[in-house]
């Protein structure tokens, strides 16, 4: 079972999983570091990034390769890491990219880090509407520049990226700081579950939902005052039956 999202009654709804974060840095001296992770999202069955792409002014040297990957020098103006083993990258998958530029001023770009991957979505979930992924990302970072361009930005950037839009919550009925009905919203036909905590470690089951494409409502038939304080979506299948 796939957790997606957290309910904490009063307090709102936390969503999303991240698919890859990236640290971009100036270390100074010209380098430049980039820690890219492929997270864990519990969404995909398996994941692997193919090649790091970066608009790099005054390229002058790479640092040591990380393991499995190949830098390439052929391209000026342009940092590029390739994948060069046959294995899978077991998740979460974290490697450090490191290139000096000549230049020793830098700005903050969106999208300037270009990440090919691939992914496959978890066996429960794979029907006629859902099938392996493959493109490129786009992440925000830190880049070399000439001191006329140079932004003042921090020298530290995070960015990080989804690969799906994940169950939204869209309205939650309380009565007496009791829940009684939410809706959601999901672009699938779907089997999800509702469970409740009173401690976010232990959960229980309270009840099963079948969804619609669309916007699924869910009313309470029975009291939840003491199922737990916090409630959680837990996506089963990608269909209407588990």
């Amino acid at each position: 079972m796939l957790a997606v999202c957290l309910l904490l009654w009063g307090g709102g709804a936390l969503s999303g999983a991240d698919f890859l974060r990236l640290e971009s840095a100036y270390l100074g001296d010209g380098w430049f570091e980039y820690r890219l992770t492929l997270a864990e999202d519990p969404y995909y069955e398996s994941a692997g990034i193919g090649a790091v792409s970066i608009p790099f002014a005054g390229r002058s040297q790479y640092g040591a390769n990380p393991a499995d990957w190949i830098s390439d020098g052929a391209t000026a103006g342009v940092a590029n890491w390739s994948f060069g083993a046959q294995q899978s990258q077991g998740r979460p998958y974290q490697r450090t990219f490191l290139a000096r530029s000549s230049h020793t001023t830098f700005k903050t770009v969106d999208q300037a880090v270009k990440i090919t991957f691939v992914a496959t979505p978890q066996s429960a979930l794979q029907s006629g509407q859902v099938t392996p992924v493959s493109g490129l990302l786009r992440l925000r970072g830190v880049i070399p520049c000439p001191p006329a361009e140079a932004d003042g930005s921090a020298a530290t950037q995070t960015a990080s990226t989804t690969l799906r839009e994940d169950l939204r919550l869209t309205s939650l009925v309380m009565e007496n700081g009791v829940p009684k009905s939410l809706s959601y919203e999901w672009s699938y036909d779907s089997t999800v579950m509702l469970e409740a905590s009173f401690d976010l470690k232990n959960w229980t089951q309270v009840a099963t939902i079948l969804g619609e494409a669309g916007t699924t409502t869910w009313i309470a038939t029975v009291p939840l005052e003491n199922a737990g304080r916090f409630y959680r979506l837990v996506l089963i299948a990608n269909e209407g039956s588990p």
